[in-house]
């Protein structure tokens, strides 16, 4: 996973969608899995991610972003 902030061996994959409702306003939808190994590892794709040796974190996130 290239969004790795932090030495470690993390590896995931990240799932994401986006749809357009006008050409300003979209919907977007996403899954994080991340599988950790021997190492604590952090990550930049959420806040104060940081997953502890041995473990996995999953997230999902959605959401509406519009350009004013």
């Amino acid at each position: 996973m290239r969004r790795r902030t932090s030495g470690g061996d993390g590896k995931g994959y990240i799932i994401a969608y986006e749809h357009s409702l006008s050409k300003r306003t979209h919907l977007y939808a996403g899954y994080v899995h991340v599988f950790n190994g021997d190492t604590t590892t952090r990550f930049n794709f959420r806040e104060n991610l940081a997953i502890t040796a041995g473990k996995s974190v999953s997230t999902v996130e959605f959401g509406v972003s519009h350009m004013f």
